[in-house]
């Protein structure tokens, strides 16, 4: 039987519901138990309410998701190089889901249907 850390690894995954708490436990957990993973990329819709701060998605994965403190015991477990990790693991994709294809412009589309594990 194959281990699910072997399935991961060297894949790249798509996440939907990132800035969510499920989301973020997933992702948390997705990084803290698959280090051999290539890239998680995670479909963020930016914010531009009216009367508010428009966030774009990067902004939004910065703030909602990295900063969560879910993400603390793994912080502490890495250390000052939880930033660099994070970066180099995480990759915010603006879209969004209600959206015919994700949102997504074509160029973006094309490269996740390239570099996304089924």
């Amino acid at each position: 039987m194959q281990h699910i850390g072997d399935f991961y690894r060297g894949k790249t995954v798509l996440l939907t519901g990132g800035t969510g708490l499920l989301g973020k436990v997933l992702l948390e957990r997705m990084l803290s138990h698959f280090p051999d993973l290539t890239r998680i990329h995670v479909l963020i819709r930016g914010k531009n309410r009216p009367g508010s701060t428009a966030m774009s998605s990067l902004e939004r994965l910065r703030r909602e998701v990295q900063d969560s403190e879910v993400f603390g015991p793994l912080k502490k477990r890495i250390g000052s190089s939880f930033e660099t990790f994070f970066e180099e693991k995480v990759q915010a994709v603006p879209g969004d889901m209600s959206q015919e294809k994700l949102g997504l412009d074509h160029e973006t589309y094309l490269k996740l249907q390239q570099e996304v594990h089924q």
